[in-house]
């Protein structure tokens, strides 16, 4: 009788804490606006489509203002867009959740790096941490992930499972 009473007690502290992790027990505070997948996938796609248009200002107009990442991002773009015509592709997205003011979302994308009559095909896994500012979502981070799993940037980290599914 002991063993089926602290099973039922460790499952109903089990459910209590996913509950308070899920709605909301956390220390942060609350976006004005709750995204959309869509508004959230859009966000991404424009940004990548600004890049395949050779528009730098206006793909780094989709991250956010005290992101960061922004400096090193302009920088890796612009190094990108003076060796390439790059033209990229969102192939998937998935919103994962939020936590406070961030929304988690992954996205598979592909690019064609093309240089003189050479080109490059390369795909990747991107996870996307996107925040509210002044009323419209922006990219926050992202951390993406080479086809064999890799953290592409300073910290090799794997952050998750959903990449092995390809």
């Amino acid at each position: 009788m002991p063993a089926i009473r602290y099973l039922h007690t460790r499952a109903s502290n089990t459910v209590l804490l996913l509950a308070l992790m899920l709605c909301g027990g956390n220390a942060y505070s609350s976006p004005t606006t709750l995204p959309t997948i869509g508004v959230l996938q859009q966000v991404i796609m424009d940004h990548y489509y600004a890049i395949s248009e050779n528009r730098l200002n206006e793909a780094m107009a989709y991250y956010h203002s005290q992101s960061p990442e922004i400096v090193a991002t302009r920088e890796s773009i612009e190094i990108g867009l003076s060796q390439y015509l790059l033209k990229t592709t969102t192939r998937t997205f998935c919103y994962v959740g939020q936590q406070g003011e961030i929304a988690i979302a992954t996205a598979k994308h592909s690019y064609l790096m093309i240089t003189g009559i050479k080109f490059i095909e390369h795909v990747d896994d991107t996870v996307y941490q996107l925040r509210e500012e002044q009323g419209s979502w922006k990219i926050w981070t992202q951390k993406r992930y080479s086809p064999n799993n890799e953290a592409i940037g300073p910290q090799n980290t794997r952050l998750c499972p959903i990449f092995n599914n390809r």
